[in-house]
């Protein structure tokens, strides 16, 4: 029985390696994935805020800078066009030079309508669109996020349970083993001094009698 035992034990320890092993690696495994998600939902959150303080402002700057400009083209357009009608009555200017004044104060109001447009536009459609799809990538690395930080929790729970359930079996062996190894030296029966063993001749021719060994 100990020899059997002593194999069970072995075998028992063999099979807490496996689990052990297992959790450490689970451990280190889903502690990557949690902080990779981590990372996302820090780049996503990042790329929201950057957008509504960062590149949202420049691109509506950018377009009221170009309306403010061609404003101030078109005023300096209408005054040009005004001088040459001047000097087209007068006989100073030609026609040609008096249709391209008209044509560049023309053209300076069709860039001030455009830019207005964009940036209405702009303002509308591209801003919100942009932040909802920002928002919900947040939302996304939120969700995974925790997605991921339960499924560790999970995935580390299941090693631990293994881990234990043999951990129990082993300790259950060695008990076991230690028993038997206290009830093998309880086979030997020692005398308190030396002396004779006086015993009856038993009866019965069956029985073997007492000698050594016996």
């Amino acid at each position: 029985k100990i020899a059997s035992q002593e194999l069970s034990v072995e075998a028992a320890r063999q099979n807490v390696v496996d689990p052990t092993d297992s959790l450490a690696l689970g451990r280190l495994t889903w502690e990557a994935e949690i902080e990779e998600d981590e990372l996302k939902q820090e780049f996503a959150k990042s790329d929201l805020e950057k957008y509504k303080e960062g590149d949202w402002p420049i691109i509506e700057k950018s377009l009221e800078a170009k309306i403010t400009i061609s404003e101030a083209e078109l005023e300096r357009a209408k005054d040009r066009l005004v001088k040459t009608e001047a000097l087209k009555a007068k006989g100073y200017a030609t026609e040609v030079e008096l249709a391209a004044d008209r044509l560049s104060v023309k053209k300076q109001q069709l860039n001030i309508d455009q830019y207005q447009q964009e940036l209405a536009i702009t303002r509308k459609y591209d801003y919100p669109k942009r932040v909802r799809l920002l928002e919900a990538n947040v939302k996304d690395a939120d969700l995974d996020l925790l997605r991921t930080r339960q499924k560790a929790k999970t995935s580390i729970a299941s090693y631990e349970s293994s881990l234990e359930s043999r951990e129990r079996t082993l300790k259950a062996y060695e008990e076991r083993l230690a028993n038997y190894q206290e009830q093998l030296e309880l086979c030997k029966i020692m005398a308190p001094r030396d002396g004779l063993v006086v015993y009856q001749q038993p009866s019965s021719y069956r029985y073997p009698g007492i000698e050594v060994g016996s």
